[in-house]
């Protein structure tokens, strides 16, 4: 999935990186040509999650921070 590999990449150039899903669709995905929707980002977060290479924070906003792991 591409929206995978764009958040790896992102992680990859900004390692100590942490962002709530809206956060990710705004920011991390900023310039894209086919900028996904946010219910891509959050399948595609899912799918690292449950790979572990991303994990999730409980925020004390009480939103969910994703990072890498």
């Amino acid at each position: 999935m591409p929206v995978e590999g764009d958040i790896l990449s992102y992680l990859a150039q900004h390692p100590e990186a942490k962002d709530t899903l809206e956060g990710i669709a705004d920011w991390w995905m900023l310039g894209k040509k086919n900028r996904p929707t946010t219910s891509e980002i959050k399948a595609a977060l899912d799918e690292l999650v449950a790979r572990g290479l991303v994990i999730t924070e409980q925020g004390g906003d009480g939103r969910v921070y994703y990072r890498a792991n």
